[in-house]
């Protein structure tokens, strides 16, 4: 989640680039290469994703002639602030998880972060308070019972979606554990996937 201003202010401190490319016209693909090319300053979040500071973004504008009133004003900024659902992906090959995570934050109004190990997914799911983990059955070192189970100690009470190249392993023992919201065969279509969500 944004972080948020010292005494309850509602606009964030930090905006993704899918919100920066909402407030200035342009795609979130812009906002990731003027980063890259080292004119906007951003950091990584532990899944990866680019978060750019504020009070960047307003000199960005303003050294390029671009208005951005919108960032002071809080109803605008609340609506910048993607306090909605967040959804980690969890699977041992990197590029699916930065794939799907670059997909859903391009098309949804989600927060996403992925992890490729059992352990990085055990730190995230306590971190990050998932509403929704998209699991592939496949990762090492974690089934689908044990981080049903991790799922059930969070507060947020996270549904999964299960990927995996064997979807009968999913449904065992009378469809599995009831957090199972759905599950998909790899290769997994990244559209269908994200009605499911």
């Amino acid at each position: 989640m944004s972080a948020r201003e010292p005494g309850g202010g509602r606009a964030p401190l930090f905006l993704t680039t899918r919100q920066v490319a909402e407030l200035l016209g342009v795609t979130a693909a812009t906002v990731a290469n003027w980063h890259r090319a080292g004119h906007i300053a951003a950091h990584r979040t532990p899944g990866g994703h680019r978060r750019i500071h504020r009070d960047e973004v307003l000199r960005f504008a303003r050294e390029h002639g671009l208005p951005v009133a919108e960032l002071d004003r809080p109803a605008a900024a609340e609506g910048a602030d993607r306090g909605g659902r967040r959804v980690l992906v969890v699977d041992p090959e990197r590029d699916f998880c930065e794939t799907v995570s670059a997909f859903l934050e391009a098309r949804t109004d989600l927060e996403v972060r992925y992890a490729d190990s059992a352990f990085e997914a055990g730190v995230e799911l306590g971190r990050f308070q998932p509403d929704l983990v998209v699991f592939a059955l496949e990762i090492p070192g974690l089934d689908l019972r044990s981080l049903d189970r991790a799922c059930g100690r969070l507060g947020s009470d996270p549904r999964i979606i299960v990927c995996t190249a064997a979807p009968d392993r999913a449904l065992e023992a009378g469809g599995g554990p009831a957090r199972v919201r759905r599950v998909y065969r790899k290769p997994v279509q990244l559209d269908e996937l994200e009605q499911g969500i």
